[in-house]
């Protein structure tokens, strides 16, 4: 949630402001929304069974580039044959975001936490064995 509501103040500091502060404004909110997958992640990680995480995490940073590329590939088509403005694109974004925000408020939240009182049975060993022939 936090990361689409932050993402939404991105786009619409790109789309309604224009000075050389409010795009230093955005960009520290950029580099807020980048730094927020690892959250995203960690709630991944928290509603998926430890059996799963490979799998999990191997189809959510799929579908992550999927939707990175595939925005990307239609939004150079769209201004390419100037289809759309970049205002009317920012509005679109803005919409879009809006509602993943509105969707992210369905989602179940997390019975455990990674972080606070974890399970010790879920814990992996990380004990260093210099004997080991780790590359």
């Amino acid at each position: 949630m936090f990361q689409s509501a932050v993402l939404f103040v991105t786009t619409a500091l790109l789309r309604w402001t224009d000075s050389v502060a409010a795009m230093q404004a955005m960009q520290f909110f950029y580099g807020v929304v980048t730094a927020s997958d690892v959250a995203y992640f960690s709630y991944i990680y928290s509603v998926v069974d430890l059996k799963r995480y490979r799998k999990a995490t191997s189809y959510c940073r799929s579908v992550q580039l999927l939707g990175y590329t595939v925005g990307s590939v239609l939004g150079q088509l769209v201004v390419s044959f100037n289809l759309m403005s970049y205002e009317n694109i920012l509005v679109f974004t803005l919409v879009l975001t809006a509602i993943a925000l509105v969707t992210s408020c369905f989602l179940p939240m997390p019975e455990k936490s990674m972080f606070f009182h974890p399970n010790p049975t879920t814990q992996r060993d990380c004990v260093y064995h210099p004997s080991s022939n780790h590359i």
